[in-house]
């Protein structure tokens, strides 16, 4: 294995990263360190993996490709969101993501909504999204969603947009209270996952491309006698009246 002899191990290891100035981990290689992996739906031995060096102390965040052509970049809690203390608002914690483009004054484009001040490890410690984009007269609109089924959607998309970021998150808890987020359910007759097979369709929904997801009956024939549990009834009516 190369890097594994004693000279490599001692002499030839570079430092990843630096540290900011201040920080009580400068000069040091302490870091958290994770891995992100993107394997092709196509070939799946065509895979990209990036290294993810951050410092929740000095906000510096590092991204390092390891695969294929080497690359890295090393930026800013600030501009990535990743690492960035989480802001109260509503009782509820918001954990920001990066913005569209270096030092952009309207801040992070999307938030994920947490009910604590952790930052969430699993699409299950998110409440939802809030997340803005411009409106007809180029101000800012914001946009909600809520729940986390999988990275890069949620359960299901307001049907408004707000002016105020407030009043999107605001939204967020009202639908998890009401607990709308805990079972999936057919947008025509409201059978949930437990009672039929389901499947979904989706749309992008959120200013990051975040999709929302829909959910509809399989089986449309007893979808439909659920919506309309009358429909057999009447129809039997109609006919037995045109005879």
């Amino acid at each position: 294995m190369i890097g594994q002899n004693i000279d490599d191990l001692y002499f030839r290891y570079d430092s990843v990263a630096g540290h900011a100035e201040g920080c009580p981990r400068r000069g040091t290689d302490v870091w958290e360190t994770t891995r992100f992996t993107w394997y092709s739906r196509s070939d799946e031995a065509t895979r990209q993996t990036v290294i993810r060096y951050a410092c929740r102390q000095c906000g510096v965040v590092s991204f390092e490709r390891v695969d294929g052509p080497m690359s890295s970049e090393c930026t800013h809690a600030s501009q990535v969101g990743y690492g960035s203390k989480p802001e109260k608002m509503l009782g509820v914690w918001l954990h920001p993501g990066p913005r569209i483009w270096h030092d952009d004054d309207r801040g992070p484009t999307v938030f994920f909504v947490t009910a604590t001040k952790e930052p969430p490890r699993r699409p299950e410690d998110v409440l939802g999204k809030v997340g803005w984009n411009l409106g007809p007269r180029h101000g800012l609109r914001w946009s909600a969603g809520l729940g986390c089924p999988d990275h890069g959607s949620v359960l299901r998309g307001a049907e408004q947009t707000w002016t105020s970021r407030r009043a999107a998150v605001a939204w967020v808890i009202a639908a998890a209270e009401a607990g709308e987020h805990a079972r999936a359910r057919c947008e025509t007759c409201g059978a949930s996952g437990a009672d039929e097979a389901l499947e979904k369709t989706t749309w992008t929904a959120l200013a990051d491309g975040s999709e929302t997801v829909r959910w509809f009956c399989r089986d449309r024939r007893a979808c439909n006698d659920r919506r309309f549990p009358e429909l057999p009834r009447i129809l039997g009516e109609n006919r037995g009246g045109a005879r």
